[in-house]
């Protein structure tokens, strides 16, 4: 009821609203949304930088998501610890995107935007102590998913910032939209392949496929021109006519 009540108010408040000034981009010639996505399609597909980011956050987002669908039952089934203990060890790895927020800046100012971006990915390998956990002191090897929630954010947040930078100025929607299906796709195919790999071959086995797709999908970024680059390159200019 709560969670009902906290969408009426919004709503409320903008059914409240009265008409302001005109929008200054409604004169603008309108464009249709499918030429705009595959525009944004086409630049995304030859942009050097662009695209290995986007094939690395979908490698990345399948590897999470497949994950994530194991890990309660991992913790609960398969090592037999308490669900109350559970939540607290998988809200103790959630704190580890605050850290990653917090230090992304700095790793920009000492290192620069693209080998601080790397940096940032190769903790994205402590995934495999995950698998590694057992009851106990074993409980230790559940670190590795909190370094690699810091990974992942503080990474986040300096390759989000210069996608937005690197789109020129006339498509950023359609880039983005283009950008987005890949790894939206992929957050789906991820929970399917992790319920069916825990179900063939078992959780713990599982979890030794899944992780090793989040700790190699760095490998793309690594093998691309962004390896090469202190800084990650200036916004991209579209050739006029």
């Amino acid at each position: 009821m709560l969670n009902a009540a906290s969408f009426a108010v919004p709503a409320a408040c903008l059914l409240a609203t009265r008409p302001g000034a005109p929008d200054p981009t409604s004169s603008r010639p309108r464009r249709e949304l499918g030429k705009e996505i595959g525009e944004g399609l086409r630049f995304l597909l030859r942009d050097p930088y662009l695209l290995p980011l986007a094939a690395f956050t979908s490698t990345l987002s399948l590897g999470i998501s497949s994950t994530d669908s194991l890990m309660i039952i991992f913790y609960v089934r398969t090592l037999g610890v308490t669900s109350s203990l559970t939540g607290v060890i998988l809200g103790l790895m959630g704190t580890g995107g605050l850290f990653g927020a917090v230090i992304s800046a700095r790793l920009v100012r000492k290192y620069g935007s693209a080998r601080g971006m790397l940096i940032c990915r190769i903790l994205l390998t402590f995934a495999l102590l995950l698998p590694l956990t057992t009851r106990g002191i074993g409980l230790i090897f559940s670190v590795g998913w909190f370094v690699v929630t810091v990974g992942i954010i503080s990474g986040n947040v300096i390759s989000l910032s210069f996608r937005q930078a690197r789109c020129p100025a006339q498509m950023p929607g359609g880039i983005s939209a283009s950008y987005y299906t890949m790894p939206y796709s992929s957050l789906a195919l991820g929970t399917v392949l992790g319920g069916a790999l825990g179900t063939l071959v078992g959780v713990r086995p599982a979890l030794w496929v899944t992780c090793g797709i989040v700790a190699s999908a760095s490998v793309i970024l690594f093998f691309s021109p962004i390896r090469r680059l202190t800084d990650l390159p200036k916004p991209a200019v579209l050739a006029e006519g």
